[in-house]
């Protein structure tokens, strides 16, 4: 588990340092454009893409094809993920990802199931899917969830001080404790 420390963290000053310094707050027109404004419009297509009803009717009627160009539609248009991160989605089997990300999104089973299904889907061709694993979560539920990208996650916790076996291979119980990680800083940085 990832304590929080982040109270009394001596690595936690500079990094809010810096915010402060590139963006002052986050309701600074830079940190908008640069970082917000953008997911924002990427999270409301992704969500009239990908909403409950038309996920359900590519499924029910076994419309896997267009489920698909559903979910690929869903990642363009933003530097999200790179063209790695998009093939664990583009090459995974159409009806796998379209139950999987359905299910994912729209679910009512326990999250780790449904995360850890998801990933499965995901990891046809490489454990590393981290970015891909996460961007869907993201977009659907800004409020509660993350998008993780390894490097940055890393570079954080090392900032911070916390060494920790980092998972190649997504699961929903790391995921969770680098969410609730992440709440802690956005509430730091408030």
């Amino acid at each position: 588990a990832i304590p929080d420390t982040t109270r009394e963290q001596p690595g936690l000053a500079p990094l809010i340092d810096r915010f402060v310094a590139r963006y002052e707050s986050f309701e600074s027109d830079a940190y908008r454009a640069d970082e917000r404004d953008y997911k924002l419009e990427a999270s409301r297509k992704l969500r009239e893409i990908l909403n409950r009803e038309r996920m359900a009717t590519h499924i029910e009627r076994g419309d896997w094809a267009a489920a698909k160009e559903d979910i690929k539609r869903a990642m363009r248009g933003n530097n999200l993920l790179n063209q790695w991160d998009v093939l664990a989605v583009t090459e995974a089997p159409d009806e796998p990802l379209a139950r999987a990300l359905f299910d994912l999104l729209h679910g009512d089973g326990p999250f780790e199931r449904r995360f850890d299904a998801w990933v499965r889907v995901l990891t046809h061709r490489s454990q590393g899917v981290w970015p891909a694993a996460t961007y869907f979560l993201m977009l659907q539920n800004p409020e509660s969830d993350v998008f993780i990208k390894p490097r940055q996650f890393q570079t954080l916790l090392r900032a911070l001080g916390r060494s920790h076996e980092w998972p190649t291979r997504p699961n929903a119980r790391y995921y969770n404790e680098l969410r609730d990680l992440a709440y802690l800083l956005l509430n730091r940085l408030r």
